[in-house]
């Protein structure tokens, strides 16, 4: 194997060796050093291997100047270097903050639809119009609530046409519930089932 690849395979090794054994991944980062006689200089730190390997092959390209061109060339490798390292940070912190928003969303939406434990009694006659426009009734029937379970655009839109709005079967205290539904006549079935289901084997 050529160097590049060499430095892949070995990365990949590692990687795998650490998934086998549910460990996270080593935090690796790479440089590249150059020589400026009698010093030696290296490029800004990167996380990809495949940066740190084009940093290597435009380095190779300027290993026979000498003197003040040896000493430009470096100037821009280290100048590009120092950019791209940069984006590449930019891009990480923007990962992490997306996913953090994630696990947000998650949790929130988790949260909503455990909370359904009453089914919701609109006491207003425009309350009572919307529910009926929503579901084709004034009021959910006993053991149906409204749940708001999908993460999304619109997942915190409380307007009647938000996107995650669904129904779900539930029991007792609400420990016992069926998956999110968008038709009442399969929220109604699924409380069928799950009323079999605590008649024949008990609610535990």
């Amino acid at each position: 194997k050529n160097f590049p690849d060499s430095v892949k395979s070995a990365k990949a090794q590692i990687d795998s060796e650490r998934a086998a054994q549910s460990l996270c991944k080593l935090n690796i980062t790479f440089s590249v050093v150059f020589s400026l006689s009698p010093k030696k200089v290296q490029t800004d730190t990167t996380h990809e291997v495949h940066t740190a390997l084009d940093f290597w092959s435009q380095c190779l390209a300027g290993r026979r100047l000498r003197g003040e061109q040896r000493l430009a060339f470096w100037k821009k490798i280290s100048e590009a270097s120092m950019a791209r390292v940069a984006a590449e940070r930019q891009q990480r912190k923007a990962a992490k903050a997306d996913a953090k928003a994630k696990q947000r969303r998650l949790l929130q939406a988790a949260q909503r639809a455990m909370k359904a434990t009453e089914p919701n009694k609109p006491n207003s006659s425009g309350a009572r119009k919307m529910m009926q426009r929503r579901w084709g009734v004034p009021e959910l029937p006993t053991g149906i609530h409204e749940v708001y379970p999908l993460i999304g655009d619109g997942a915190e839109d409380p307007c009647d046409n938000g996107i995650t709005r669904c129904l779900a079967a539930v029991l007792g205290d609400g420990t016992i519930f069926g998956p999110p539904r968008l038709r009442l006549g399969a929220a109604r079935a699924d409380l069928e089932e799950l009323r079999e289901i605590q008649r024949t084997r008990g609610e535990d």
